[in-house]
């Protein structure tokens, strides 16, 4: 018994170890032994025996080996099989195969280890719980007292030691080893891993100095075998990668064009190389390890990140878009194979990132250039820089990137150069630019507009329009049409074949004159144009409201001593303004058309005289209204007064004197405005004031053309005609009754008793 642990493996040294213990979980067993069995036998499993090799019982009291003819025979038996387990099965029986493959004692070794980790969980004894596990009864106690003494094993360092180390991931595979028992741990397969693996950590950090030996040397094809050999021993180990590209670096003039190309653009740095072997010598398919290095020129002394991998791809081609913009970069591409390099690495000249604008278009226009761009996101700023043909630089400034376009005004005629770089900030937050992007545009001239124009109304309903002439083509006043909108100034026009308004005459100084027939009542409108070759430009519009003036006008005094004014409204105008002045005061008002056909027009003055002035109103839009006033001389209202004078009390019998005065405003060649009114005088019966003569009876009629000579009048009136009680009342009466104000005595002299 003394050999007896050495029959316990320490690990069980298959690949995917987690892969066969979910083939086994998916299957309801616990271990290779209860699964590799034909469909008939696997509910009811044998026993077996597993101390020298894994064995099954078969017909006529024999034992068959579980080798690679007993799987090839299951397989065949599972393939023909309805069981639904079949697939998990044919699964776990390609495994054993594979493993079978590596070394013959693997399925073995796969039973023993999950025979002794099963035994251990069970507890009590270690020979009964074997036995329940299918272990044959001769080998059951043996196999106790191996699981006895077997050391308890760190069970994670245990099943992943084997994909690790034949991966050749040697720093991990140091790790894992640390974790189980030390030589000799009674399991030889392990003793030889530990020590095949420090053979093999020597050899690969000494073929890594070596390398590094040689690079300095400037042996950089011994440097690169170097590194080569220290990748295939270990796998996981950056170290040969990095290696590669410092001996790429160290080389400062690599024979040739550039292997790695970059062009740095608004997606990203576009990468491309020269492809190596499609595969290597053992067949294998070959690749691209892809890296970038930090190219930022450094004080010394200040070592540079290391480079960051980026990807490993199977064409010679990559995009960057991870790259950081504004900053200066390298990329080194290694070829690799089965995760390994498997040649020297070749090293791209140092990029800045920095991509230049696109779609650059130029738009030349009457002294302006538009330009547009589309920027790569990060940009933050385009500077633009404009040559003349054949001079230096004579603009140049810097514009938004993110706008993509901007009018660069004032350029003179003839052809011109754009530069434009976009910028970036870096990461010491200076500014850095990109490569220029060029185009050229031709400015050619155009006719300069009429600067200024200066209108005044001429004779006969003309209007004099002046201008200056301008330095670069003819102009000309056009007529517009009507329902057409007026251009603004310095528009270019699309038709240069408009019929002139009017012929200009040269005049000194450069000025320009055209005598404008307007047509009346209409508004006019006309355009200052510059024309050059096929060209033309929009300069000052003239518009003119030929409104006219108001023909005929009559104004007539209100009862009230307010004038009244009647006129023909002067079509097209809306408005018309009206002014008056009295007594040195003056006031206005806007009438309106509708306001004034509604309602008509009352001036708000008194008995005075007045002057009135009527002038039609012109569109606000007009330059200049042609409008003639009307003017209205409205004289002082005419008064009448009057008293009635009674004899005394011992006079009854005489008459009653009447006396009359009329004030007469002035009038030219003494001659009134309009007729004098007849001055009326009636008795009412009764006690109640007569408001109209026809409330009264006639008493006494003074004709208005003996008033109109302004002297005083007197007339008799028989008190006897009148009957009493009685209210007398006195009327002004007859067309212009209106005109005249009649200034009444005292109300209680009127009364007659």
């Amino acid at each position: 018994m003394h050999g007896a642990p050495a029959l316990l493996p320490v690990i069980p040294a298959v690949r995917d170890f987690p892969g066969w213990q979910g083939g086994l979980a998916s299957l309801g067993v616990a271990h290779p032994a209860r699964a590799l069995l034909p469909p008939g036998r696997i509910d009811a499993p044998p026993e077996f025996r597993v101390l020298d090799g894994l064995w099954f019982p078969v017909r006529g009291h024999r034992w068959r080996r579980a080798d690679a003819g007993y799987l090839a025979e299951l397989a065949a038996d599972w393939r023909q099989s309805a069981d639904p387990r079949a697939a998990t099965v044919l699964a776990l029986l390609g495994r054993a195969a594979l493993a079978l493959e590596l070394d013959p004692m693997a399925l073995r070794r796969l039973t023993l280890y999950r025979l002794a980790e099963l035994a251990d969980a069970e507890g009590g004894s270690a020979e009964e719980a074997l036995r329940r596990l299918g272990v044959h009864p001769a080998e059951a106690a043996e196999l106790a007292a191996a699981t006895a003494a077997r050391p308890r094993v760190d069970r994670a360092a245990a099943e992943g030691l084997w994909d690790v180390w034949a991966d050749r991931r040697l720093d991990e595979t140091g790790a894992l080893l640390a974790r189980l028992p030390g030589a000799p741990s009674g399991d030889q397969v392990l003793d030889a891993v530990r020590h095949h693996h420090r053979s093999e950590l020597a050899g690969r950090d000494g073929l890594l100095r070596e390398a590094a030996a040689s690079a300095r040397r400037g042996e950089r094809v011994t440097a690169v075998r170097c590194c080569l050999r220290a990748a295939r021993l270990d796998r996981a180990d950056r170290r040969p990668l990095l290696e590669l590209v410092r001996i790429a670096e160290a080389d400062e003039h690599p024979p040739g064009s550039p292997r790695v190309r970059a062009e740095p653009t608004a997606a990203g740095v576009e990468l491309s190389w020269t492809p190596a072997a499609r595969r290597t010598p053992g067949g294998e398919p070959v690749g691209y390890q892809v890296l970038r290095l930090d190219a930022t020129v450094r004080p010394p002394g200040v070592r540079a990140a290391e480079p960051v991998p980026l990807a490993t791809v199977d064409r010679p081609e990559l995009r960057d878009a991870a790259v950081p913009f504004g900053h200066r970069v390298r990329y080194a591409v290694v070829p690799v194979a089965a995760g390994r390099p498997v040649g020297a690495a070749a090293l791209g000249p140092p990029v800045v990132v920095a991509p230049p604008p696109s779609a650059l278009r130029l738009v030349p226009g009457r002294k302006a250039v538009a330009l547009s761009w589309t920027a790569p996101a990060p940009a933050e700023e385009i500077r633009v820089v404009r040559t003349a043909p054949d001079g230096p630089a004579r603009a140049e400034w810097t514009h938004p990137a993110g706008e993509g376009a901007l009018v660069d005004r004032g350029v003179e005629p003839g052809p011109h150069r754009y530069a434009l770089a976009a910028g970036y900030r870096a990461a010491d937050g200076a500014r850095v630019w990109s490569e220029e992007v060029t185009s050229a545009a031709v400015v050619e001239r155009y006719p300069e507009q009429v600067a200024s124009v200066r209108l005044a109304p001429g004779p006969d309903g003309t209007v004099t329009v002046e201008w200056p002439a301008p330095a670069h083509g003819r102009s000309a006043l056009v007529a517009w049409p009507d329902g057409l909108p007026l251009p603004p100034p310095g528009e270019e026009l699309p038709d240069v074949s408009r019929p002139e308004a009017a012929a200009a005459e040269q005049l000194g100084g450069g000025l320009l004159r055209a005598e404008l027939a307007v047509a009346p009542r209409a508004l006019n409108r006309c355009l200052l144009v510059t024309a050059l070759g096929g060209r033309a430009v929009a300069g000052p519009g003239v518009v003119v409201d030929a409104v006219g003036g108001i023909e005929r006008a009559t104004a007539e005094r209100t009862p009230d001593g307010r004038v009244r004014l009647a006129f023909g409204w002067p079509e097209p105008a809306v408005l018309t303004e009206v002014r008056w002045s009295q007594g040195g005061e003056q006031d206005h008002r806007v009438v309106a058309r509708s306001s004034y056909l509604r309602e008509g027009l009352v001036l708000p003055v008194d008995r005075r005289p007045c002057t009135v002035t009527l002038t039609p109103v012109g569109r606000v839009s007009a330059d200049l209204v042609l409008s003639t006033p009307l003017e209205l001389a409205v004289p002082a209202r005419l008064r009448v007064a009057w008293r009635l004078e009674r004899p005394p009390r011992l006079g009854r019998r005489r008459p009653w004197q009447l006396r009359l005065h009329t004030e007469l405003p002035p009038a030219p060649d003494g001659e009134l405005p309009w007729p004098c009114p007849d001055f009326l005088l009636v008795a009412a019966a009764g006690t109640v004031r007569p408001l109209r003569p026809e409330q009264g009876e006639e008493l006494l009629r003074v004709p208005g053309a003996e008033l109109a000579d302004g002297l005083p009048h007197r007339a008799e009136l028989d008190p006897h005609r009148i009957a009493r009680p009685a209210v007398l009342r006195g009327f002004l009466v007859g067309p212009h009754a209106g005109a005249a104000e009649l200034q009444d005595p005292d109300p209680d002299s009127l009364v007659v008793r």
